[in-house]
């Protein structure tokens, strides 16, 4: 996920690295003696584990007790897990168009404020899990950045 220029101070510190480092080791990431990332890791949110190809599926359902975004996940001849990380057994998997992905984690900020590293406020997530806990804020940052381009919008302000 492409970090924009105003924030990348902030993703080039030591603090954040070492911020990283351990949220990544909370996860269950390995690191060599150098501080290289290893892999290892898993998704804090849905348990995906980081650098494996994993089958999915995902859209917008309603069942049970859940309405909303829902995804759906597997390594290959395993059970298959929901976004919430327990077991599940869905026989509309099998209805569903299957993907399969390489998971790649990312350090998410929860409050969406670069810099605010404590690790209460950040969390090891997949590339789903990401982008559904920053689903709102992207929608106000879109609609902001689109409505700077109109030049009719500001004229009425």
């Amino acid at each position: 996920m492409p970090i924009r220029p105003e924030f990348r101070p902030f993703y080039r510190t030591p603090e954040w690295r070492e911020a990283r480092h351990r949220i990544l080791t909370r996860a269950g990431g390995q690191f060599d003696l150098l501080g290289n990332y290893l892999g290892g890791a898993h998704c804090e949110q849905c348990g995906k584990p980081d650098r494996n190809k994993v089958e999915t599926f995902s859209g917008v359902m309603a069942f049970l007790e859940h309405q909303g975004p829902a995804m759906f996940w597997r390594t290959v001849g395993a059970t298959w897990r929901s976004w919430t990380n327990t077991p599940e057994d869905r026989s509309i998997a099998f209805r569903q168009k299957l993907r399969v992905i390489q998971v790649v984690l990312a350090v998410v900020h929860l409050n969406h404020t670069p810099g605010d590293d404590r690790d209460e406020n950040l969390k090891a997530c997949c590339q789903w899990c990401h982008l559904n806990l920053d689903k709102s804020e992207h929608r106000v940052t879109r609609s902001a950045r689109k409505d700077a381009t109109r030049p009719l919008l500001q004229e009425a302000c």
